[in-house]
């Protein structure tokens, strides 16, 4: 089955960084229009074409289901965090080249398989463990290196560069590193001499209960070492590059006095999920996703029973809006229609900083074995429902 890439989002938090009237100077301003009425966008808008990349299969190789893809200039990485917590290691034709699967409780092993960084420079993957609340690092051929144990609870990390790694704690308190009841949403962590620096605090005495974790918080684009942060229910996307975190664009969502208000209840004895459920408050728009190739930004953000894709142009300084209004027990959220290939939605998980990465299950190709697109019609005769999945290629405009 494929695992459902939304998030429902409920309750609201004030961050500490979201306290302003107006962008800080220096930021790129984004403003969604939040269209109220059905607009979609077409995958023509913005891409090219479409590539796939069939990866291998047999029965040392099978995944699971793909929580993560790790595009390189010349391999892939597919992380299973759950079913096999696995590492997979692909070339770029979707040839199988090794697996990293470690489970266990002894020297180089993982209890769990929470997230994944990769050390481009040194060939390194940092793999996070949360149930051992450890770091543990291997080679590219899979060869156990050392174990770092952590004091403080992270959800997702990114590598930085200079042995520096990036830890964000999706409004955990970590008493350990709480400044005058506030906790950082963003440890920055160094592996070499474990020093730490706490970024982007919030009040610590909020109940989380309602607050869902996101798709990717930290996305890297690893042919430009850049990674952006992005938090449930802030306005703001982070860029960080090594010590330094700064705010880099602002997503001008519309806060108006009656979300400040939700913000304000969430932020008392309520619960957030409390809070969301009042039906006078409206609920706070949310960005769920954020990917940055060359030529666009792409943001995928929710408001109500609406989903949004936002593509913004940096050149042109245009921003284009799709928005699907969708109810309950409906799979048909995503506001851009795929009439590249007429296959499965437009999902983006990944980018190298060309192209756009998202997952088609094997088993979705048994609908299309009629297509009149070649590529499309020639992978259907090779590939079974019980294949592994494969991976497309969204090739990105140069000036979309």
């Amino acid at each position: 089955m494929t695992r459902t890439l939304f998030v429902i989002f409920s309750g609201a938090i004030l961050l500490s960084a979201c306290h302003r009237n107006r962008p800080a100077t220096g930021l790129t301003v984004l403003h969604p229009p939040l269209q109220t009425t059905e607009h979609l966008l077409h995958l023509s808008d913005i891409a090219d074409s479409l590539s796939y990349i069939k990866l291998a299969t047999d029965t040392s190789n099978l995944i699971g289901v793909i929580d993560k893809i790790i595009p390189l200039k010349d391999r892939i990485l597919i992380v299973d965090k759950d079913i096999t917590q696995t590492i997979y290691i692909f070339d770029k034709s979707g040839k199988f080249i090794r697996k990293i699967n470690k489970k266990g409780r002894g020297p180089g092993e993982y209890l769990s398989l929470n997230d994944v960084a990769v050390d481009v420079s040194n060939k390194r993957l940092i793999v996070h463990d949360d149930m051992a609340q450890k770091i543990s690092i291997f080679t590219y051929e899979g060869e156990f290196i050392e174990k770092i144990r952590l004091d403080f609870i992270t959800t997702s990390i990114a590598y930085l560069g200079n042995n520096r790694l990036a830890c964000y704690c999706d409004y955990i308190n970590n008493p350990n590193y709480s400044i005058r009841s506030k906790s950082p949403n963003l440890i920055l962590f160094d592996l070499q001499t474990r020093k730490t620096q706490s970024k982007l605090f919030f009040n610590s005495t909020i109940n989380r209960l309602g607050i869902t974790g996101l798709i990717n918080n930290l996305s890297s684009t690893y042919s430009n070492d850049t990674v952006h942060l992005i938090m449930p229910l802030n306005d703001t996307v982070y860029s960080i590059c090594n010590n330094k975190v700064q705010p880099e664009y602002y997503v001008d969502l519309g806060v108006t006095p009656q979300m400040r208000e939700l913000q304000r209840t969430a932020s008392s004895s309520k619960s957030a999920q409390e809070a969301s459920q009042e039906d006078s408050k409206p609920q706070y728009p949310v960005i769920c996703n954020m990917l940055e190739s060359d030529s666009v930004v792409y943001l995928f953000y929710r408001h109500n029973n609406k989903s949004y894709y936002g593509f913004y142009n940096p050149r042109r300084k245009t921003f284009k809006e799709g928005v699907r209004i969708w109810e309950k027990n409906t799979d048909n959220r995503i506001p851009v229609v795929n009439d590249l290939d007429k296959t499965i939605p437009f999902m983006p998980m990944a980018t190298d900083g060309k192209n756009f990465y998202y997952v088609m299950e094997s088993f979705y190709f048994d609908y299309f074995r009629n297509s009149d697109n070649p590529q499309i019609a020639n992978l259907s005769k090779t590939i079974t429902a019980n294949d592994n999945p494969v991976i497309v290629v969204a090739h990105i405009k140069n000036n979309p």
